[in-house]
């Protein structure tokens, strides 16, 4: 996936397919910002929409991972052990 990808789109791939594009999409921005600091990438703003990308497609990939465990977020917030108190003696 070469070109912006919308929401929608994010939201229809499957969490691995999303996975494995963030992991490229991490090798792509790395080597656009080297090539930045070198001043060899003409584009420099390609280097913040890369960037904004990789969020969007980061926040896409909590929320899939949210919906597909919600047993997992209603057990963790019942499952909370007070801690002891302390009395002064």
């Amino acid at each position: 996936m070469t070109t912006r990808a919308s929401t929608a789109e994010l939201r229809k791939m499957q969490i691995d397919e999303l996975r494995k594009e963030i992991d490229r999409r991490r090798l792509e921005i790395a080597k656009t910002r080297l090539s930045v600091g070198m001043r060899t990438e003409k584009d420099t703003a390609r280097f913040r929409r890369d960037k904004r990308e990789l969020a969007r497609m980061l926040t896409v990939l909590t929320q899939l991972s949210a919906a597909a465990q919600p047993e997992l977020k209603s057990k963790r917030a019942t499952s909370r052990i007070p801690a002891p108190s302390r009395s002064r003696s």
